[in-house]
């Protein structure tokens, strides 16, 4: 047996101001049609859902038991239940809209705009083929779910916006956006040990960017990592440095607040009943509408009349669980930091300035135009260059055009093997379907009902030849590169 331990924020908890209670004033007209939205197109609907064995409502009214007669309808039932919870279909179409950057579109102003391709052609681009089935039942719950409304969810009705249809390559956008969300800052960190070693003393610069410290870091494979010795006068004497105008903002106030997470595995031979432990608490941004959703899901299995069951939470617009138990394996998640993209800095011919170099020799950009489209504004014109590594995604100091190369826009860097994890009934099958999961790298801990524990890298880890990835550097002369992705077997 598992314990599996989930915290998890309840809109519902008492003193906290939901959006029921902001609504208990003076019915104006918004105010009038929310309220009618939210009687129309609550939890409740999800409760109709007869052709695919109904469902459950927690003491909280929360839609959280979805049965279904087999096995494919479970992702059919996720998809139904999204839309229907009435904060959760915002939250796909969000998802959806940032990482496209209609987010312009939907809002009618600047967004996080990233570009990526929007277009039925895009999903084939990744590693779908072996979950096609399961993403195409998710896509026809949540059209049904969203069919099944009777009234468009309020934050349409405030943008005077209609939900459009949820395609299959909408899923991957999700995924993508999360993508963004959790590893998009390791790019500007890599850009400033670039600009770091290019302006300051190698050792000046190896001090102040350490790969790690003996307090913090427990590598698995070597010793401890020593930190960088203090750079002497004779490296870099600000005695003799011209100093300018020094920036008056406290320190405490440059300090960036980065969310952190936490899971533990506790194995049952350290606890009274035999039984393993897995908690995890995903410090994410709090946000309106939330990112996490509970579910629980049974279907019977194929070879026998016994019913599985799988329990966690999911996130808006992703099919399957995300994090949670199927009574075999409970499984948790914290985000890794690691370095999974790389900045490529472009060789120019400087005859020819369309071209750059590659092994093969030079080579012509790639370009085409993304529209953008703002709501309340004439559309604007974005000319994207590419490369046989990726997109060109600007320039560093000096101007020299830097390309980003990185696992969430690999062609193997994402798939649906997530989905998998729920069906897994062993520890070491956990793992193996960890390790070829296609999706933003996480630290997963599991544990089984025999009382084992178990680590490792959740995600494609690439395979570096000729460099470590600190820092911009050229690729083309072919000697650094990727070659494919890691197996198994190193972690």
């Amino acid at each position: 047996m598992i314990d599996m331990h989930i915290h998890a924020v309840n809109p519902r908890l008492p003193g906290v101001k939901t959006l029921p209670t902001l609504l208990d004033g003076p019915p104006g007209p918004i105010v009038s049609a929310l309220r009618e939205q939210m009687r129309e197109s609550g939890a409740g609907a999800v409760l109709g859902m007869g052709h695919l064995g109904g469902s459950e409502d927690d003491p909280l009214g929360i839609a959280s038991t979805l049965k279904v007669v087999e096995l494919l309808p479970e992702l059919h039932a996720i998809g139904v239940a999204d839309p229907t919870r009435t904060d959760s279909r915002h939250m796909q179409s969000v998802e959806r809209q940032i990482r496209t950057g209609k987010v312009k579109a939907l809002k009618g102003y600047l967004g996080y705009l990233h570009h990526g391709p929007d277009s039925p052609g895009y999903v084939p681009y990744y590693e779908l083929a072996a979950t096609w089935r399961q993403l195409d039942a998710y896509v026809a719950g949540v059209r049904a779910g969203l069919g099944s409304l009777k009234a468009r969810p309020f934050e349409y009705l405030l943008l005077s916006e209609t939900p459009k249809p949820w395609c299959a390559e909408d899923s991957v956008l999700v995924m993508l956006a999360l993508f963004i969300d959790l590893q998009s800052d390791n790019i500007a960190k890599e850009s400033a040990r670039g600009v770091l070693r290019a302006v300051l003393p190698r050792p000046l610069a190896e001090f102040l960017s350490p790969r790690g410290s003996i307090e913090w870091d427990a590598p698995m494979f070597g010793g401890p990592i020593a930190p960088p010795p203090v750079p002497g006068a004779q490296v870099f004497d600000l005695r003799n440095e011209s100093v300018s105008t020094l920036d008056p903002t406290p320190w405490y106030e440059l300090e960036d607040y980065g969310p952190g997470s936490n899971n533990w595995a506790l194995a049952g031979s350290r606890t009274d009943d035999g039984r393993a432990w897995v908690a995890n608490d995903m410090h994410l941004y709090l946000r309106v509408p939330n990112t996490w959703y509970r579910v629980c899901l049974g279907w019977p299995e194929e070879s026998s009349s016994r019913r599985r069951t799988a329990v966690g939470v999911t996130v808006p617009g992703g099919p399957g669980i995300v994090v949670g138990s199927n009574g075999r394996i409970a499984w948790g998640f914290t985000n890794t930091q690691g370095d999974w993209s790389d900045l490529i800095e472009l060789d120019i011919d400087p005859e020819k300035p369309g071209h750059y170099r590659t092994p093969e020799g030079y080579k012509r950009f790639e370009t085409h135009q993304e529209t953008l489209r703002i709501k309340g504004r004439p559309d604007e014109r974005l000319t994207v260059e590419s490369t046989i590594w990726g997109p060109v995604i600007g320039a560093d100091h000096e101007g020299k055009k830097r390309v980003l190369h990185w696992v969430a826009g690999d062609q193997n860097g994402i798939n649906l093997g997530l989905l998998k994890l729920s069906l897994a009934q062993s520890l070491e099958e956990g793992l193996e379907q960890a390790n070829r999961c296609g999706a933003p790298h996480q630290n997963i801990v599991i544990a089984d009902d025999q009382g084992r524990i178990a680590w490792t890298i959740l995600g494609r880890i690439p395979r570096r030849i000729g460099f470590d990835g600190r820092v911009p550097e050229s690729w083309a002369d072919g000697l650094k590169r990727w070659e494919g992705y890691l197996s198994a077997l190193p972690f």
